[in-house]
């Protein structure tokens, strides 16, 4: 008989345990949401939370643009027996329709990859650009050089790029992957591994995209004259 009670209070404690799990999980994602939908009605931005059934995210709208932010997880699980997760975080112009060629790219990229006789061609595929056999590296400033990459096409146009991306990231977190491609007619940028809802970290997004967007209007003004 103490067998069937000591089971019994061992069931009821792993119950209680696994309950207090779902609602410290439950409570701490209505905060999430609660402080994201507060940033956004202080900004004056939209806010859209996507469920599926491998995919939570955030989606913020303003006049032009939006972010995303969120986690996916994959249907194959690990040894230990759960789902393999990672976080991401996309800003992009909005509406997105059809893209013509980049005229920048910019990301992260190991120091020895942009340091003289670093390869092109290593760049070129580590940033996913293809028939690009014009497109060359662009040297920037200290200490800028010894973290990021910056590629462009071949337009004259880009010749402000170096202090506007100089200026854009002077400040970048070490440890926000980034990638980021501009054209005449859409600006985008991926942060891999992360996913954010604290006010401050949004900023700096945003912050990053709607400087993209100034730069992007200076080539086309440039363009025009």
């Amino acid at each position: 008989m103490n067998d069937i009670y000591l089971s019994l209070l061992i069931v009821l404690a792993v119950g209680a345990a696994a309950g207090l799990i779902f609602w410290l999980d439950a409570r701490g994602k209505k905060e999430v949401r609660l402080r994201m939908e507060a940033y956004c009605a202080q900004r004056g931005y939209r806010m859209e939370e996507v469920r599926h059934r491998l995919r939570r995210e955030t989606v913020i709208r303003a006049n032009g643009w939006r972010l995303t932010t969120g986690i996916e997880a994959s249907d194959v699980e690990t040894q230990s027996g759960s789902a393999y997760t990672v976080a991401y975080t996309r800003w992009q112009t909005d509406p997105a329709g059809r893209e013509g060629s980049p005229l920048l790219w910019v990301g992260t990229a190991p120091r020895a990859a942009v340091l003289p006789g670093g390869s092109l061609p290593q760049l070129l595929a580590a940033f996913g650009i293809a028939g690009m056999d014009a497109a060359q590296l662009v040297p920037l400033n200290a200490p800028l050089q010894d973290r990021f990459a910056m590629i462009a096409a071949d337009e004259p146009a880009l010749s402000q790029a170096v202090d506007a991306m100089t200026r854009l990231l002077a400040d970048w977190p070490e440890n926000w992957p980034l990638r980021v491609s501009v054209g005449m007619d859409f600006a985008r940028f991926t942060i891999t591994g992360r996913r954010f809802d604290q006010p401050g970290d949004l900023d700096r997004v945003i912050a990053l995209g709607t400087g993209l967007l100034e730069y992007q209007s200076s080539v086309i003004q440039r363009e025009k004259e």
